[in-house]
Order: C-alpha cells, then structure tokens, then sequence
C-alpha cells in the first residue's frame, strides 16, 4: 500500500490550517503523512498545527516516523525551497511525496485512493498532476 507524504512548507497559515489538516484526515486512503515546515511564522501557525494533530491523536511524543503530522520549527527564515528539501530528508524512496499548501484542501474524500490507482495501474509512474478545483470567497466553484 503506498504512502502518501503530503511537504507543507508554511508561513502565517493559522487560519487556513485547521481545513487542510482535516481535508487530509477526511481521506477514506488512510496511509498518509503530513510534513509541516513552519518557516518562521509570526501567527500562531506552529500552535494551530500542533492543537489540531493532537485533538485527533495524530502527533504523538514518539518519534516522528510514527507521527500522522510532522512539524518542524525553523529558527531562522529559509524559504519554500529549502523547506522542501528539509522536508524530503524525512521522506522514503518508496513514498508518493505531494507539495501541499495549508491554504488548500481536498474536497474529495476519495482523493487518495483515486491519484493511489493511477500508481497502482503504471508502476513506471514518476509523476502525476491533478487538476485543481477553485473557490472563491463565496464557494463557488471556478474553472
């Protein structure tokens, strides 16, 4: 079964973190790991992440291997690149690694299982692009 291993590099994201998070933990595909990369937020976005993967038991004291949610804390600014990269160190060779912002969400609860079939059907698969759905501040869907 393939893990999912969502790398969220993230700055001042507290409003917007508590839909993402719970978008990924909605997923009927259970096996996913969600990376968080505060870059040195000047919101309560570290906070906000941690009370979240707490009230659903997703990040443990253990290590982070067995944590649902991984956050790391940067002491100084280094940016989406650099963030990813860190991210990745935490990453098998085996996982289906997703840049995910925690402005975004998946509207689908299938979503996991859906994008985990492509893989199963081309196991030469390097990379797979999903189309977007976009909302704006009404709900509404745009194309």
């Amino acid at each position: 079964m393939n893990r999912f291993v969502f790398i969220a590099p993230t700055y001042n994201a507290e409003r917007t973190a508590r839909q993402a998070i719970l978008s990924l933990a909605a997923q009927s595909y259970e096996n996913w790991k969600l990376i968080v990369v505060d870059d040195v937020s000047t919101d309560s976005t570290f906070r906000t992440v941690l009370q979240i993967a707490n009230s659903l038991d997703f990040h443990r004291c253990g290590s982070d291997d067995t944590n649902k949610v991984q956050i790391i804390a940067n002491k100084e600014k280094k940016w989406e690149v650099a963030n990813v990269l860190e991210a990745l160190k935490h990453c098998s060779s085996d996982d289906i690694v997703c840049r995910f912002d925690l402005d975004d969400y998946l509207i689908d609860t299938q979503a996991l299982e859906i994008i985990n079939m492509q893989y199963e059907a081309d196991k030469e698969l390097e990379a797979l692009w999903t189309a977007h759905r976009w909302f704006d501040n009404n709900g509404t869907t745009r194309s």
